[in-house]
């Protein structure tokens, strides 16, 4: 009986465990290698990554260039607040 109970409760940790780590994926700070395409507005420019184009905020020294390949951080995967540098 203690065999089926160990592996009972190993079977819920491990479902808890995946639950968390999703989660902590989800909702966890991403980084993505993207690509400049063009100058936008209001100090953002397009930025191609994942197959999309997104206007993204710059912060830096100088200006980027087109086809400049960049890294784009999104906190919290909360794509309105991306930024590159």
């Amino acid at each position: 009986m203690t065999n089926d109970t160990d592996r009972a409760i190993n079977a819920i940790l491990e479902g808890i465990n995946y639950l968390i780590e999703r989660a902590m994926q989800k909702n966890g700070t991403q980084i993505y290698t993207g690509r400049i395409v063009s100058k936008g507005t209001n100090g953002q420019w397009n930025v191609v990554y994942n197959g999309k184009t997104y206007p993204i905020d710059y912060y830096g020294n100088g200006e980027p260039s087109v086809n400049q390949i960049v890294k784009i951080f999104v906190p919290q995967g909360n794509q309105s607040i991306a930024f590159f540098i």
